[in-house]
Order: C-alpha cells, then sequence, then structure tokens
C-alpha cells in the first residue's frame, strides 16, 4: 500500500506543487517515506474497523487499492482540465 500510496503522491507533486512553487521533484523513493510519514497521523483502530458497516476484507481492498487509484484518477482529470 505505501508503494501505491508513494505514487499517488509522486504524480500529485509533480501536478500540482512543483508548476506553482518552482521547487525541485521528488524521487518515487522519497514519495513513499513521505506518504508512509503521513499515514502514521492516520492509522484507523481496530475498533473503527470493526464498527464500520463493511467486512474487514472489503475494507482493506477499498482503503489500498481503489481509493489509491481512484485518488489518482480524479487528480489527474484534474490536472487536465487545468493545464
Amino acid at each position: 500500500m505505501a508503494r501505491l500510496l508513494g505514487l499517488v503522491l509522486d504524480k500529485f507533486y509533480a501536478w500540482f506543487v512543483e508548476p506553482v512553487y518552482t521547487v525541485q521533484p521528488i524521487s518515487y523513493i522519497q514519495a513513499v517515506g513521505l506518504s508512509v510519514f503521513i499515514s502514521l497521523f492516520k492509522l484507523q483502530t481496530k475498533r473503527e474497523v470493526e464498527e464500520s458497516q463493511l467486512e474487514p476484507w472489503s475494507h482493506t481492498i477499498i482503503s489500498s487499492v481503489l481509493l489509491p487509484w481512484t485518488t489518482l484518477l480524479t487528480g489527474y482529470i484534474i490536472y487536465t482540465t487545468i493545464y
């Protein structure tokens, strides 16, 4: 999951941060590290997962696979619309 979030962060950084703030690009490894760092602050407790309406396996699939790809697609659509 960290690799996929790193990919999303890498693309978002290149699309939205670099052009606006004219900063140097970050590498994929730096993006993975940054996404792991960010995810430390949004960890869900076991109780929150159990209290959700979803089954544990579907929650895992949604949070680790579908959400990053949906975020990347949404960002790409915004990026292509703006630029």
